[in-house]
């Protein structure tokens, strides 16, 4: 994250921080990084169901619509 300074606005990380945040990208896989990406239109709210989303896609969130389809 050479181009980004995570000590200035709008993140104010600290030194400790910024390590973190550089360790733990370093770790993921390319998978890892691209299911960042993406936002899931949450089907159920069900364990099984977010756990087998997270897991298998990497997603980055959930959002749920109330209404139904």
């Amino acid at each position: 994250m050479d181009n980004v300074d995570l000590s200035k606005s709008p993140f104010f990380l600290s030194e400790q921080d910024i390590e973190w945040v550089n360790k733990t990208i370093d770790s993921m896989s390319i998978e890892e990084k691209i299911g960042q990406l993406f936002v899931n239109m949450g089907a159920s709210r069900s364990e099984k169901y977010l756990t087998e989303i997270v897991t298998k896609y990497h997603i980055g969130a959930v959002r749920y619509n109330p209404a139904t389809a």
